[in-house]
């Protein structure tokens, strides 16, 4: 579905901002957050090590997963409590093999520490390949938290909501390429990419009965009910029209 689009000019975004908010219709905001320190300052290995100085003893609840697929139910995942600093670590080891893969080093290579998650459910991928790069997502996580509030400064309000009354102000953080299932929520967002990228595949209003949404008020009731990595078009057809 077309996008309206603008650039960091101040009076063009407020223009679409209004009629995307009015509408409740999806806009893309070009460079809107490009002053941002967090932009400098989470970015690459040196980044991770600012994330755990400034906040790496803030106690997270991750997700973890067999793949890099996250769905909306408890069943395709875990619920891993982790300090911080153990997904960064994580993140930085998965970093350092991706590095050494590309030069061609061998992957017991690697300099940094390894993340030892505090669960049961973490410890259990202590084994092969799927265990040394578990897949782990933090989600939703709301920075307004004691323990990682400190992060705040690097992420300022966008002008555009100074005037705004904001629910919350969350990090969403994957320890490496993930995907995460087609929902909705019920309520306005803004979306900033702060470092690597994300991409976001969007439906309108109209398509909602292909994408078979789960019952309301059962679990995970703003998911779609699809596989979306492996659809099955036999017991969901009218996905493939979606």
């Amino acid at each position: 579905m077309p996008l309206n689009t603008c650039s960091a000019d101040a009076t063009e975004c407020q223009a679409v901002f209004q009629q995307a908010e009015s509408s409740a219709y999806p806009a893309v905001f070009r460079g809107l957050n490009r002053s941002w320190p967090a932009l400098q300052q989470w970015a690459g290995l040196q980044g991770l090590q600012h994330l755990q100085a400034t906040a790496g003893d803030a106690t997270v609840q991750a997700m973890y997963a067999r793949s890099s697929e996250f769905f909306g139910d408890i069943q395709h995942h875990t619920s891993v409590e982790c300090s911080f600093r153990q997904l960064l670590d994580l993140a930085a080891q998965q970093q350092e093999q991706q590095q050494q893969q590309q030069q061609g080093l061998p992957a017991d290579s690697t300099a940094g520490g390894h993340a030892g998650a505090s669960t049961s459910a973490a410890g259990a991928a202590a084994s092969g390949r799927e265990a040394c790069c578990p897949n782990l997502y933090l989600a939703q996580q709301s920075l307004q938290e004691p323990g990682l509030s400190s992060l705040l400064e690097d992420v300022p309000v966008p002008e555009l909501l100074l005037n705004k009354q904001l629910m919350s102000i969350n990090m969403w953080f994957s320890s490496r390429c993930s995907r995460s299932s087609l929902h909705y929520d019920p309520y306005q967002n803004l979306l900033c990419v702060v470092t690597g990228c994300k991409r976001v595949r969007i439906y309108p209003p109209a398509a909602t009965l292909g994408l078979y949404p789960r019952a309301l008020g059962g679990e995970a009731s703003n998911h779609s009910s699809i596989n979306f990595a492996r659809p099955d078009f036999e017991q969901h057809p009218l996905y493939r029209c979606a």
